[in-house]
């Protein structure tokens, strides 16, 4: 065996090690710069699948005689001909002149409506300045009479055009909302009250006198026991 004089030590330079917070930060950049929003927010809700309500209206204008409360005769068939043509879902409002002469008309014309089998809910007067009122040569005033129809459109559903497994930017699917707007209109009986709520009803009158006495006296009426014989 030959023997070494010298003897060398090698050194082997081991590889250096980052720190684990500086691994965890480092990815944790690169994961947040990977997750980058669109540059443009997301729409609203309430711009998504929505109802749209339409109105169209159709305008009449019935003619007096001067100092008459009662239209003409022609006035009274062009009259019968333009609601026997109406849907029985229209809504239908009075324009007449604000003194006594035309609020007599406007209540013959009323008449009128409610003799076509118009409910009287649906039926709504309101009163002008005669200087705002259409004159004609053959009367001294006229009574407008506006049909109104409210009608649904439903928006474009189902609307699959966004794709459904791969949404980096976070956005309310194109479908989101399609359901509920459908469903809706489909149900709605009145396409009215979308646009606007309706009036109270009258309340019962007796009712309301009998909370109001229990509120004022403190006495709380005792229901009876359904399981005792009157």
């Amino acid at each position: 065996m030959c023997a070494l004089n010298n003897p060398r030590r090698i050194f082997f330079e081991e590889p250096k090690r980052f720190p684990n917070s500086v691994a965890f930060t480092l990815t944790l950049l690169l994961t947040l710069g990977a997750c980058r929003t669109a540059d443009t927010p997301p729409a609203p809700t309430t711009s998504l699948k929505q109802l749209q309500v339409v109105t169209s209206e159709m305008r009449h204008h019935v003619v007096f005689d001067p100092g008459s409360t009662l239209p003409e005769t022609m006035a009274r068939r062009h009259l019968d001909d333009f609601l026997s043509g109406r849907r029985s879902d229209e809504r239908f409002a009075l324009l007449v002149p604000d003194d006594i002469t035309g609020q007599r008309r406007g209540a013959s014309v009323t008449a009128i409506l409610r003799a076509h089998g118009v409910p009287k809910n649906r039926i709504a007067v309101y009163h002008a300045a005669r200087q705002d009122m259409r004159e004609t040569p053959e009367g001294d005033g006229i009574v407008t009479v506006v049909a109104r129809r409210y009608m649904v459109n439903a928006p474009a559903c189902p609307d699959w055009s966004m794709s459904t497994g791969r949404n980096e930017d976070n956005r309310p699917t194109s479908n989101f909302g399609c359901a509920t707007a459908l469903n809706l209109g489909a149900m709605i009986a009145d396409p009215a009250d979308l646009a606007g709520g309706r009036a109270l009803s009258p309340d019962d009158g007796a009712g309301a006198v009998r909370s109001v006495q229990v509120w004022r006296t403190g006495k709380v009426p005792v229901a009876a026991d359904p399981t005792k014989d009157d």
